[in-house]
């Protein structure tokens, strides 16, 4: 942008106002108001006190303008850099949580194929997985008690943190079943988060690609689940 990255930035996806320009157009108006008022006021009859009551009183307006405009602005920046955060923190969190899911599917199809010889292994790897899992879920649910967030976009994510970890908790060795389990308890409500438009309406570059992240792991566990 040159010229204009002093007074505008492009952050989070957004164009933000920097402070410095809001105040040099307040500055530019209150001096072209001034400047008429006074040539008004010259050649009107009030009394000097009346006068400084006028100059005072717009001067007061100006300022009690100013200063709520800049109120604005900050509340929203806020919100957007709490938005993109939240945002961040979630696609990286699910990122492991699908991990923990794509890892037991793995073990579920070991264990289809070398049968219960292996089956104090795979119960291991279930506990460690689950512990694994856990942490994940912890992560999500401490990120999502933010309220500056959509309360749509907060329940969805309840609902994917306990309903999600169904496919390990109840892992089931019939490949259908936990192929149906992984489909209603995770998949569903994580394609209502990921293809609503707060994902994928966000310009920012780095939302983008934490996105196409977990696309791909949603993907990968969607082939995993439905092949031999």
């Amino acid at each position: 942008m040159g010229y204009f990255d002093a007074y505008i930035e492009k952050k989070y996806g957004h164009y933000l106002i920097k402070d410095i320009l809001l105040t040099i157009i307040f500055v530019i108006v209150f001096i072209v108001v001034l400047v008429l008022l006074k040539s008004y006021l010259d050649t009107g009859e009030d009394t000097i006190l009346a006068k400084v009551g006028t100059m005072t009183s717009i001067t007061g307006v100006f300022l009690g303008t100013y200063i709520a405009l800049w109120l604005i602005m900050q509340s929203k920046t806020k919100k957007i850099e709490e938005n993109y955060f939240y945002k961040i923190s979630f696609l990286a969190n699910v990122q492991g949580m699908l991990g923990a899911i794509q890892q037991m599917n793995f073990n579920l199809k070991t264990e289809e194929k070398f049968g219960a010889s292996n089956e104090h292994k795979i119960d291991d790897i279930r506990k460690s997985l689950y512990e694994d899992f856990e942490y994940w879920k912890n992560q999500l649910e401490k990120n999502n008690s933010n309220t500056s967030i959509p309360a749509d976009i907060r329940t969805r994510v309840d609902m994917l943190i306990h309903q999600g970890i169904k496919p390990i908790t109840f892992a089931n060795k019939d490949l259908n079943l936990q192929k149906k389990m992984v489909e209603n308890t995770l998949l569903n409500p994580l394609n209502h988060l990921i293809d609503s438009k707060y994902f994928t309406g966000d310009k920012d570059s780095q939302v983008k690609h934490y996105l196409k992240q977990v696309i791909e792991w949603r993907d990968m566990i969607i082939a995993s689940v439905t092949s031999n």
